[in-house]
């Protein structure tokens, strides 16, 4: 069965659909074969500039999310979009330690790199947002572990937040549902995300 069917059979409100773009993995494999992220690529701006992966078409953004939303005209279970968000995907085609690095060493390269990931992720948005069963827009961006935050609350207030409220400019225009995935402890961001536009968070770590 299809998502759809498998969601009505299962009680389930929603199924997803997504846009992926973390680029510039490194893979690594365990002594199991289990493959897991072992860092990335991306060292200097001349790397940024000449070898970053590139995103998702807007053909197959666009032909994929169209499947879905006619499904959803002959259904009553929901559409969840999700998109990839604008820090992981920079800090993870780095790898943490070289993106922190950057932060203090060269923080206009990083600057880029958040822009970069803001007008490709922006762009995937407006496509999808052209369809109406579309329920909910869903930002997917690890920016928090188990203590909170990955940067500080000032990095975030500067570097996050204004490029989170220029990614759901066209969402809320419209009317979709947001909602915001984080691992890890999210409450500092919580207001944060209720002042711009967000209904609920995903998932609720209980440590």
């Amino acid at each position: 069965p299809d998502d759809f069917e498998f969601a009505e059979r299962s009680g389930m409100d929603a199924v997803t659909c997504d846009y992926i773009y973390r680029p510039n993995h490194i893979p690594g494999e365990s002594e199991t074969g289990d493959t897991f992220y072992a860092g990335g690529t991306i060292s200097s701006r001349e790397d940024f500039e000449e070898k970053i992966d590139s995103p998702p078409a807007s053909e197959s953004i666009e032909k994929k999310v169209k499947r879905y939303a006619e499904r959803r005209r002959n259904s009553n279970i929901g559409v969840i979009h999700t998109f990839t968000g604008i820090l992981d995907p920079a800090y993870l085609s780095m790898g943490m330690e070289k993106f922190m690095l950057k932060l203090y060493d060269e923080p206009s390269l990083v600057v880029d790199m958040l822009d970069y990931f803001l007008k490709h992720t922006k762009q995937a948005i407006e496509i999808v947002c052209e369809y109406p069963e579309v329920d909910i827009v869903c930002i997917n961006d690890d920016v928090c572990i188990g203590t909170g935050t990955i940067i500080s609350l000032d990095m975030m207030k500067e570097l996050w937040k204004p490029r989170v409220e220029e990614l759901v400019k066209v969402p809320k225009e419209k009317g979709k549902i947001l909602a915001y995935h984080s691992d890890g402890k999210v409450e500092p961001l919580i207001p944060w995300l209720i002042e711009m536009g967000f209904s609920a968070i995903h998932p609720v770590e209980p440590y």
